[in-house]
C-alpha cells in the first residue's frame, strides 16, 4: 500500500480507538455506573468490534473483496499495535498476578466471532 493509504488507515484505527474510548465514557456516565478497569476495557472492545463491522461491511460494497481484505488487515494490525497502549481510562495490560502482566492487542477470534454475529443484523 502507498504511504498515504497508510497514513488514512493509521488515521482511521486512531479515530477508531478514540471514537470507541467516547463512547464507553458517555455509555459510562449516562448508565450511572462507573466501570473499573476491565470492565471498560471490555466496553471498549465492543464498541470497536462494532465500528471494525461497519468498516468491513462497507468496505466491501465499496472497493469489492480484495481491497476489502488489505483494509480490514491493516486496521487489526494498527488497532493491535494501538490497544498495547494506555488510552485515558482503557488500560492495554491485565496484571495477572505474582507481578505478571499480560498485554491485550486485538482479540481477532472475538472480533471474527463479532463479525459473524453482527451480520445476522
Amino acid at each position: 500500500m502507498a504511504n498515504e493509504e497508510n497514513d488514512v488507515l493509521i488515521n482511521l484505527t486512531t479515530l477508531l480507538v478514540h471514537t470507541s474510548t467516547g463512547c464507553a465514557d458517555y455509555f459510562e456516565k449516562n448508565c450511572g455506573r462507573t466501570l473499573d478497569s476491565e470492565k471498560f476495557g471490555q466496553v471498549v472492545r465492543e464498541f470497536i468490534f462494532l465500528f471494525m463491522h461497519l468498516i468491513d461491511r462497507y468496505s466491501f460494497e465499496m472497493y469489492g473483496d480484495q481491497k476489502r481484505d488489505r483494509i480490514t488487515d491493516s486496521l487489526v494490525y494498527y488497532l493491535d499495535q494501538l490497544l498495547h497502549e494506555d488510552h485515558g481510562k482503557f488500560k492495554a495490560t491485565d496484571h495477572i498476578g505474582s507481578g505478571i502482566t499480560m498485554s491485550k492487542g486485538i482479540d481477532t477470534e472475538s472480533l471474527s466471532n463479532r463479525n459473524i454475529e453482527y451480520a445476522m443484523f
